[in-house]
This record gives structure tokens, sequence and C-alpha cells, in this order.
């Protein structure tokens, strides 16, 4: 509740309280009228923060977009010297800045530490990087950029998703058969 709020629903009760400061308007709010407390919003001591988990996690999707996007153009542009190619050197770059970012935020917001598929996720990040100046210098054709990139993206996806559980893919059972016996 600001305290602009807590004036409005308080003036109709100023002729019986008095002047309320609006500094003061809040906490005299919720000690008057005990209805108030339980209005959304009240209670919590900390506004909600705009960097939650989930906000870090629609960056880094952002980021994985652009930076496939990024080395999906340089195979379609290959190796020319066009305005374009700089435009998707930048969309590779900036997908690289947003993911990374966004990855160590969820990794502090979360509080994993720097446990083994953290480290593996940046050595892939490392090598996702360097594709484009590996397909850009000759060292390996557009073609197969694009093939390497999509092999270190799913295993960066899986270290991510079944990393943190152990490097084990969930199983599942199928539940056993009953039989009746009559």
């Amino acid at each position: 509740m600001k305290d602009w709020e807590a004036v409005a629903i308080l003036s109709p009760l100023r002729s019986s309280f008095g002047n309320i400061q609006p500094a003061h308007a809040r906490e005299f709010a919720l000690s008057k009228v005990p209805e108030l407390a339980s209005l959304k919003g009240v209670s919590s001591p900390s506004p909600p923060t705009i960097m939650s988990p989930e906000f870090y996690k629609i960056i880094h999707v952002i980021g994985i977009l652009c930076l496939f996007a990024g080395i999906g153009g340089f195979l379609t542009y290959g190796n020319q010297q066009a305005p374009r190619v700089k435009m998707v050197a930048i969309l590779h770059g900036v997908g690289l800045i947003l993911i990374l970012i966004s990855g160590f935020g969820m990794v502090a917001k979360y509080g994993y530490g720097f446990p083994v598929w953290v480290i593996l996720k940046v050595i892939l990040w490392l090598g996702l990087g360097s594709l484009l100046g590996l397909a850009k210098s000759g060292k390996i054709s557009p073609r197969n950029a694009v093939i390497v990139g999509l092999a270190l993206g799913f295993v960066a996806a899986y270290a991510g998703l079944f990393g943190k559980f152990g490097w084990s893919i969930p199983s599942y059972s199928a539940p056993a058969a009953e039989t009746q016996e009559g």
C-alpha cells in the first residue's frame, strides 16, 4: 500500500483522527483499521523484485533465441562481407551476453553454487561463442557450425535440465499389471 492510498482510504476518517501526514498514513491505517492489513501486498515487508528467477528464465530463453538466430543467419549469409553478416554477429554476441548474465543470475537466485554442471555449461557457452569465429576463419564450414551448435545446445539443455538432479535420465516405469484371482 502506498502512502497516498492510505491517505485516500483514511480521508473520510480525518475528522475523527485529526490531520494525518502521508509519511505516517500507512502505519496509522494499519493500526486503526485491521482489515487493511489483509490487503494483498501490505503484509510483505519488502516489495517484489523484478529480478525473479522467472525473469532470468525469460531473458535466458531470449538469449538462446538470439544466439541460434545468429548461427542460422551465418549459415544463410556465409562469409560475405555484407552489413547483414555484421547484424548476424551482433545478434550472436547479444545472445551470448544475455545467456551469460541470466544464467549466472539464476544460479545466484537458486543458490546452486558452482557445481560441475555449471562449469560444463560455461565451457559449452565458450564453444557456442567461438563457432562464428571458427566459421568466419574457414576452420569449419557454416553448415558444420550449425550442426555443432545444435549439438552443443542439446548438451547444454540436458545439463541445465537434468544436471542438478544427477546425471541420469528420468526413467518411467510402467505400472505393474494387476492380476485378478477369481
